[in-house]
């Protein structure tokens, strides 16, 4: 049998193998341990801190508000009863809410690099269209010279 280790204050000695053990168990019984929460608040924490560190923050303010109020409703149903279905519920939905935000955000932001793509596409075929042009008429007076060259040789 192994022998509790014995740790001395001043004159007393003190067990302290199974002092620590029921010290552990005293805290585990009496229930003041966080709770841990669902897989679904953590998931919507790292959805809302996702949205809100992209561009959801700069092109979706409202619809990250609104992931924001979800966010704070699970959070605060989490506060009074951990374990409740309505907490996974209300984690569930803020959830969805910050990942609405992130696809607003990319599809305003996705519209906005269509605008810039086609805006450079017109711009690069107005550049070509003229370079044709100028090419057209560059050719068109080389003709002419031609022919007036050969009309004053004939």
């Amino acid at each position: 049998p192994r022998t509790p280790t014995v740790v001395t204050r001043g004159e007393d000695p003190v067990l302290a193998g199974p002092v620590l053990a029921l010290c552990a168990a005293l805290f585990a019984a009496s229930g003041c341990g966080a709770a841990v929460p669902p897989k679904e608040l953590v998931d919507a924490r790292a959805s809302y801190r996702r949205a809100a560190e992209g561009a959801a923050s700069r092109l979706a303010p409202a619809q990250l508000d609104t992931a924001k109020q979800a966010l704070s409703r699970a959070e605060g149903a989490f506060g009074e009863e951990p374990e409740a279905p309505q907490t996974r519920d209300l984690a569930y939905i803020a959830d969805r809410k910050a990942q609405e935000a992130e696809a607003a955000a990319a599809l305003l932001q996705a519209q906005h690099d269509k605008a810039a793509a086609e805006d450079a596409f017109k711009d690069l075929s107005q550049q070509q269209l003229a370079s044709a042009r100028e090419a057209l008429h560059s050719g068109q007076q080389q003709i002419e010279r031609e022919r007036f060259a050969r009309a004053q040789a004939e």
